[in-house]
């Protein structure tokens, strides 16, 4: 009997082999994501963790692309893939992970919109140090303030929530 197996088999055992801390790997190529890797946006503008990035548009199918992509990994829990989409990862569990990357692409549809609208200008409205500790203070003041009937917010989408009200009254306000 001949068994299938995903085509990306090796972006996960080589992020397990690397990671031996993971115990959730995602990989999607959503759209805005895909967008944001091939463009090379810098995502730092919303994003509250940092996270590596693999710059080359591979499939990773094979150790030689597999190994280098686990290593620009590195110690984060997201890895950018130029043009083919992310790997979310956790330590907690599948949803994390899950979680994790749809709020990536929440965070990359956002700085596409913002990209298309100011074009080369878009890095002048990015989120500097100050307003990053102020976010991860405003997401832990937010989710006790705001709960959600039922459901939680995580730190990571009341973050995210809370940097893109910023930055966009500051493209506004100027």
């Amino acid at each position: 009997m001949e068994v299938a197996t995903m085509g990306e088999i090796e972006l996960h055992a080589c992020i397990y082999e690397a990671r031996p801390d993971v115990v959730s790997v995602t990989h999607g190529h959503s759209d805005y994501v895909r967008l944001c890797g091939l463009f090379g946006l810098n995502l730092r503008t919303f994003g509250r963790e940092p996270y590596g990035v693999y710059d080359k548009p591979y499939m990773i199918a094979s150790p030689e692309t597999g190994i280098p992509m686990a290593k620009a990994l590195g110690k984060h829990n997201i890895v950018m893939l130029k043009g083919h989409g992310a790997a979310t990862v956790s330590t907690d569990g599948p949803e994390e992970s899950v979680q994790r990357l749809m709020s990536l692409e929440q965070l990359c549809k956002i700085t596409w919109m913002a990209f298309a609208a100011v074009r080369k200008d878009y890095e002048k409205y990015a989120i500097g140090e100050e307003t990053f500790a102020e976010g991860r203070r405003l997401s832990s003041d937010m989710s006790k303030r705001y709960p959600t009937p039922g459901k939680s917010l995580s730190k990571d989408q009341c973050y995210y929530n809370a940097a893109m009200v910023k930055t966009f009254r500051e493209a506004v306000e100027g």
